[in-house]
């Protein structure tokens, strides 16, 4: 029997051991995130222990009870580790909401240990001692088949905001954890937990992914991952902004660097309020920031920087800031060249009007 459970189990288990020493040297991923991923380790975990459990339970009938136990635990478990995958995705969104996507895995739960005193859900024949469905069997089916549309959901907004590298990456977990439901409920098998294991693990291996693009000062879009998106986003970008902070040296020699660095978040908080699939902002380095529009028109771009650096002016401090509008050049180094200029003259009359030194900014 072990034998044949480490055949079907292997990859799993594999999985569940990898992951999780993946996630004990955790990287800059949020907390909250985090512990979904480890919820949905622990389940794919708890529901392989059951399925063990389980089976060396079915061996003897006068283990009924504990059969009834891990078959219960198992059904329990499948739809909770399809709710794990879904709140790694949904993330920081959730909010205090979170316990909404609960209450159906609860349900479900509540019905599966029913078992041990209805046929509603399943039960065992007294003879033969073999397997047989309640009416309410497919409703973890049907929790489980829930969670994962609500997934889709998502990655249809994730869609509509421009995020294609992880639409692509949630279709396949969604559409590959479907096609292994399906297989399990058809044909038999225990495919489905081995599916949301590596649907979990391609998310987060993307998830880290797009932490290496993110500056650690100010959550914005860094140097690395603006050079990318030249090249990637180059047939729909319209215009660069360039945006650098005034005064930045004078703000570390005279109040300290962790003043320099809570004005410069505050200016990330400021840019990041305005971003979108068409309005990208980096960090590129030190005070200096930049600003991608896709698909904007001059009035759009003047109005977003307006605002943009009025909000940062009365937050924190005060930017120079310029823009280049690209009007059917093939050289975007060229364009960024003339927004650096304008923003330079910018900062320049800055500095004329205050009667700081520029070099001592």
């Amino acid at each position: 029997m072990l034998a044949r459970f480490l055949n079907e189990q292997l990859v799993s288990i594999f999985l569940v051991i990898g992951f999780f020493l993946r996630l004990k040297s955790r990287s800059r991923i949020t907390d909250r995130r985090m512990r979904h991923f480890y919820t949905a380790v622990f389940c794919c975990a708890l529901l392989i222990l059951s399925e063990l459990l389980e089976e060396y339970a079915a061996q003897d009938p006068s283990r009924r009870f504990w059969r009834i136990l891990f078959s219960s635990l198992g059904y329990s478990l499948r739809p909770a580790a399809s709710l794990s995958m879904l709140l790694v995705a949904i993330g920081e969104t959730a909010g205090k909401r979170i316990w909404m996507f609960w209450v159906p895995a609860v349900v479900n739960t509540l019905l599966a240990f029913s078992a041990f005193f209805s046929r509603i859900y399943f039960w065992f024949h007294e003879d033969t001692y073999a397997f047989a469905r309640g009416p309410l069997n497919y409703f973890g089916f049907i929790v489980a088949g829930l969670y994962l549309l609500l997934l889709f959901l998502v990655t249809y907004q994730r869609y509509r905001m421009g995020r294609t590298n992880e639409v692509r990456v949630l279709m396949l977990c969604g559409i590959a954890c479907v096609l292994a439901a399906l297989f399990d409920i058809e044909v038999g098998g225990k495919h489905l937990t081995a599916f949301i294991l590596i649907g979990v693990i391609f998310y987060y291996m993307f998830i880290n992914q797009q932490d290496a693009d993110l500056d650690a000062l100010t959550g914005l879009r860094n140097r690395q991952a603006f050079y990318a998106d030249l090249a990637d986003q180059e047939r729909f970008i319209t215009a660069v902004a360039s945006v650098d902070m005034n005064g930045l040296k004078r703000l570390n020699d005279s109040k300290g660097h962790d003043a320099g660095d809570e004005a410069l978040r505050t200016i990330g908080r400021c840019m990041a309020a305005h971003a979108g699939n068409t309005v990208i902002p980096y960090r590129i380095g030190g005070d200096e920031f930049m600003i991608l529009f896709l698909k904007k028109t001059e009035a759009d771009v003047s109005s977003a920087l307006e605002v943009i650096t009025r909000e940062i002016a009365e937050a924190s401090g005060s930017v120079a800031a310029g823009y280049a509008m690209r009007e059917n050049r093939d050289d975007l180094n060229e364009v960024i060249r003339e927004s650096d200029q304008r923003m330079y003259e910018n900062k320049s009359a800055f500095y004329r009007q205050s009667g700081h030194d520029r070099r001592r900014r």
